[in-house]
């Protein structure tokens, strides 16, 4: 038997909607089972244990739909981890790399705030187009412009 009404399949897809709470989502479970079940029995001739075999199916199913959702997203939360620190580390280097007025060589400047895309894959192409004026000489320059420290004390040796 598939679930060939309308009603039932929009009750079924209920059973997706879990919350954090596992107590919750198997009451709701139970509940939307119910509900398919009962649409079932009213639109089709079944006996009570032909019902409560659909029942068992659909709430097996729904387990294993439950339980592959939660390592799926257990997945996508450690590449997103790794993800995290490899861009922050990315950018406290850039910072790093790009902390002084190439004029002066002062650390302090007031910066426009937009956000630029980090690709991973290409981590040589980001630039930070950022405006800044330097707090000291105001000199205006992008931050992707400023320059380190250690090219500054290369620029400035005598």
């Amino acid at each position: 038997m598939t679930l060939s009404s309308g009603l039932a399949r929009k009750r079924w897809e209920r059973v997706s909607d879990w919350s954090s709470d596992p107590r919750t989502n198997v009451k709701n479970m139970n509940t939307t089972l119910d509900e398919v079940v009962s649409d079932l029995k009213a639109r089709h001739t079944l006996t009570d244990e032909a019902a409560a075999a659909i029942k068992h199916e659909m709430a097996y199913y729904a387990c294993l739909a439950t339980v592959d959702s939660a390592v799926r997203n257990e997945a996508v939360t450690e590449v997103h981890k790794e993800s995290s620190k490899k861009s922050k580390a990315f950018h406290k280097q850039y910072a790093l790399e790009h902390a002084l007025c190439p004029k002066c060589g002062h650390d302090g400047c007031s910066s426009t705030y937009a956000g630029y895309i980090l690709d991973m894959s290409n981590p040589d192409k980001y630039k930070n187009e950022n405006h800044t004026v330097c707090g000291k000489c105001h000199h205006g320059c992008t931050m992707h412009e400023r320059i380190s420290q250690e090219t500054w004390s290369k620029l400035n040796t005598y």
